[in-house]
Formats: C-alpha cells, structure tokens, sequence
C-alpha cells in the first residue's frame, strides 16, 4: 500500500513471528529527513513502539501502536511524553497518530496537558472518533493528535475495503501547517 500512495513512507518493526511479522508505519506525502522506531515495550510478550519520522519541512510524525492493558498503556503514555518532552521543540509541528487501545479515554487528557496537543477528529466535529472493532465500531480507540496545524477536516473511513485491511476502521484528517 505505501508505494502506491505516496512514495515517502517509513515502518517500524516491533515484533517477528512464525507467519510474519508487525509494526507502525508512516505514509508521507513531503519526504524525511530521517526516521527511526523507539522501543517502548513494557511486557516480555507484547512488543510496541514509536514510529518517529521528521520531514524536511521539520514536521513530526510519531505512529504508536499501545499495549492492551491499562497498566502497560499507562506505561507507554509516560514514555511518550517524555520521549516529546526531550526529542522535539515544542515550537515544532507534531503528528501523534495511532491505535492508543484506550477505549475509556483514560489518556486523552494526559496527552493534552502535558504536550499541548488537539485532538483532530474531535477539534473537526465535537465528539471522539470511534473506530473499533471496523464492522460495527463501539469504542473510541484510533487517534490523530497534532499542534502547529489547522484542521480542515477529519473522517472516519468505513467500507469493506477498509475492513479488509484492518479491523478498525481507518482516521483520514486534512491538516494545513499554520
């Protein structure tokens, strides 16, 4: 899929096993600068990470996948902030995109306070985009945070095709750098 959308993209490997393997990954439509994937594992059998891609327009684009269990995502969402804290200016426009696994919205909040970030979908049509599981979706688990963007418009993409490819639905955002 990525070569066929745009011809910028970056994957991050976080776990291999017998019939493959899985990870994040980042379509751009403005090329990188660099990219690299930051290990945030917290349980010997659950391998997440941090997609972390800069473009040479010196946007920020972080894909996470989190843990399923509170107290691992509660783990994960610190060493999220602190990764921002301590790797990217906070003058720099940022892309926090992902599969957060928090249907009770227990990090939202953290995620705002502490690095100025909007949520997209939310900041587009007033509520929180639910998004799992894709053939009848029932919680709020997939989002789009940014700063330093105006957002133009968010959707949420239904389908067959999408349920093919996934089994939550998918988050299209329209976002213009300010």
């Amino acid at each position: 899929m990525a070569d066929s959308v745009w011809e910028h993209f970056a994957y991050g490997k976080n776990a291999i096993y017998q019939h493959g393997h899985h990870g994040n990954a980042i379509l751009s439509e403005i090329p990188f600068l660099q990219w690299e994937n930051i290990n945030i594992s917290c349980l010997s059998f659950s391998q997440r990470g941090i997609l972390h891609g800069k473009t040479n327009e010196n946007v920020h684009l972080l894909c996470v996948h989190m843990g399923l269990f509170e107290k691992e995502r509660g783990i994960q969402i610190k060493q999220i902030v602190e990764y921002v804290k301590n790797n990217i200016p906070v003058h720099e426009p940022l892309i926090l995109a992902g599969d957060f696994n928090d249907w009770r919205s227990r990090s939202h909040h953290y995620i705002q306070q502490e690095l100025q970030l909007t949520k997209a979908h939310l900041e587009a049509n007033g509520v929180l985009a639910i998004t799992y599981p894709a053939r009848f979706p029932l919680l709020k688990m997939d989002r789009i945070y940014q700063r330093g963007f105006e957002v133009k418009q968010s959707e949420i993409l239904a389908g067959k095709d999408w349920q093919l490819m996934s089994d939550h639905r998918a988050l299209l955002t329209e976002l213009e750098l300010k």
